[in-house]
């Protein structure tokens, strides 16, 4: 009888958890995914795996269109990238990682378009560049460096609409 609320509550847990069905048996009708055979846009995760049983991706979809967070990963189980996306629209910070595990580069989502700082990394995890966008479009200071930390030739860099103009703009 002591068992009875547990086997229940994990009855009730596992009915909520959102359904994990394998990448290839979701289809794409119109720009909305879809199961196989099903007319209702999809909710749940979808998943795929590498030969070897490792995950090579998740997605997370509702009503159809990409929502939540969404994590792709490399052969040998390191994680390269993470994201979320909100109504199918890519939002918030978004990874991507060498394949040794250290972060590539980073750069921030609105509504589907880049819009904040962005920053990349050299394998060895120096800071590679960094600088920002507006609304999908460079804007302001950009940076870039070698590997042993020096900056690049050439840089800094001023962005405004995504158009060079004069250092002395973003100062």
């Amino acid at each position: 009888m002591k068992k009875l609320p547990v086997l229940l509550c994990i009855s009730l847990l596992s009915a909520c958890a959102p359904s994990e069905v394998p990448s290839d048996k979701i289809l794409e009708r119109n720009g909305i995914k879809y199961e196989i055979n099903s007319q209702i846009p999809f909710t749940g995760v979808s998943t795929d795996y590498y030969e070897n049983g490792r995950l090579k991706e998740k997605y997370t979809y509702k009503d159809g269109e990409q929502n939540g967070l969404n994590e792709v990963y490399f052969e040998n189980g390191q994680l390269n990238w993470k994201g979320t996306h909100k109504n199918g629209k890519l939002t918030g910070l978004n990874e991507v990682y060498h394949e040794n595990g250290q972060l590539e580069f980073q750069t921030t989502f609105k509504d589907g378009e880049q819009n904040g700082l962005n920053e990349g990394y050299h394998e060895n995890g120096q800071l590679l560049w960094k600088g920002t966008f507006k609304d999908g479009e460079l804007n302001g200071l950009w940076e870039a460096y070698r590997e042993n930390g020096q900056e690049e030739d050439f840089f800094p860099k001023c962005y405004q609409n995504d158009k060079e103009v004069d250092i002395s703009k973003c100062k």
